[in-house]
């Protein structure tokens, strides 16, 4: 098609067939670096103040393998940034204007709730740090921690786990389940076993479904079931099931139920 087009004059010879412009075979440091674009870590921003936003969003910037999808001064301005610009996590302020940084991770986290969220803050993590987790972040780092922290809560999160001190974890969870008499949260006192079947009832897995993955008995799931229920001192099956939610929704593990990841 090429060459008939050439030889009738409707192109010329190194022409695109579409754009009519030359026809440039990509370098192969272009690809590279069209790759590396779409590798990077895309970091949506959510401050009222400009100044600290820019900052944030300068050192992000250059920080390899990162990038700043999009910037918004209120919880309205992030969501519709979200719904134009996808990212890969979100950095919210909590005192935002309007809705502060609370209700507006409750709004990412129902519209987008796969997005995790890094709460920003002037204010001490034992003032608002459980408030931020029942909230649906991922973690907490105050403003005064230097950006460097900032980028390793972000690493952190990306990879499934939590930023916040294991008091806040641990507090968070103080009113679900009872503690030892030492003042250790139960769940560190739970057996390998129990751990890994209250994490696929976390996953949303029922009693037989568990007992298929982990190749045993369905009767010997249920014993250990009930046995869940009274060591984490809860009503029923039921409350069982919201608690692991809960539990597996805080980044924890069977190997360490409730250790920062």
């Amino acid at each position: 098609m090429r060459n008939l087009l050439v030889r009738r004059g409707l192109l010329q010879p190194g022409m695109g067939l579409l754009s009519g412009v030359p026809h440039r075979p990509r370098a192969e440091g272009e690809l590279q670096a069209m790759k590396r674009k779409q590798e990077e870590t895309r970091v949506l921003i959510v401050d009222d103040h400009p100044f600290l936003r820019k900052g944030v969003c300068a050192h992000l910037q250059s920080v390899d393998g990162m990038c700043v999808s999009a910037e918004a001064a209120t919880g309205p301005e992030a969501l519709t940034s979200l719904a134009r610009c996808p990212a890969d996590v979100a950095v919210v302020d909590l005192s935002l204007p309007g809705p502060n940084g609370l209700m507006v991770t409750k709004d990412i986290r129902i519209n987008f709730p796969r997005l995790p969220v890094l709460i920003l803050s002037l204010h001490d993590e034992d003032e608002y740090g459980v408030a931020a987790l029942r909230a649906g972040a991922r973690g907490y780092v105050r403003k005064d921690r230097g950006p460097d922290v900032l980028v390793k809560a972000i690493r952190a999160v990306l990879r499934g786990g939590l930023w916040f001190q294991k008091p806040v974890v641990d507090r968070a969870f103080q009113a679900r389940g009872k503690q030892s008499a030492d003042g250790t949260v139960v769940f560190d006192l739970l057996s390998r076993r129990e751990q890994e079947i209250l994490h696929l009832l976390g996953e949303g897995h029922r009693p037989k479904a568990v007992a298929t993955k982990l190749k045993i008995k369905p009767g010997t799931v249920d014993s250990h079931v009930g046995r869940l229920i009274a060591k984490l001192g809860v009503a029923d099956r039921a409350t069982l099931y919201r608690l692991a939610s809960d539990w597996r929704q805080l980044g924890a593990s069977p190997s360490c139920p409730t250790s920062l990841l």
